[in-house]
C-alpha cells in the first residue's frame, strides 16, 4: 500500500476507535471492542509509518544507483525521518 492509502486507513481506524470509546462510555459496548479498537489504530499508525520508512529507504537506493546521493538529498531525506 502506498502511505496515502495507509493514512486513509489509519483515519478510517481512528474513526473507530472514537466510536467505540463512545459505544463503551454509554454502555453499548465492552471492553474488549473498546481494546480491539485501539488495536486496530495502533497496527494502522505502525504501517503507516513503516511505509514512509520504505518510502524513503527506495527513494534512498534510487539515489545512489543514479549516483546522486550527496549531502543535500540526505537533508530532504533526514527532514522527512522528523515527527
Amino acid at each position: 500500500m502506498r502511505p496515502s492509502e495507509h493514512s486513509a486507513k489509519m483515519t478510517a481506524q481512528q474513526v473507530r476507535l472514537d466510536t467505540k470509546r463512545i459505544g463503551r462510555q454509554v454502555g453499548d459496548r465492552t471492553t474488549l471492542d473498546l481494546l480491539n479498537a485501539e488495536n486496530d489504530a495502533s497496527a494502522a499508525d505502525l504501517a503507516l509509518l513503516q511505509a514512509r520508512i520504505d518510502t524513503l529507504q527506495s527513494r534512498l537506493r534510487l539515489d545512489a544507483l543514479a549516483g546522486k546521493r550527496d549531502t543535500q538529498r540526505l537533508q530532504v531525506i533526514n527532514d522527512a525521518l522528523q515527527p
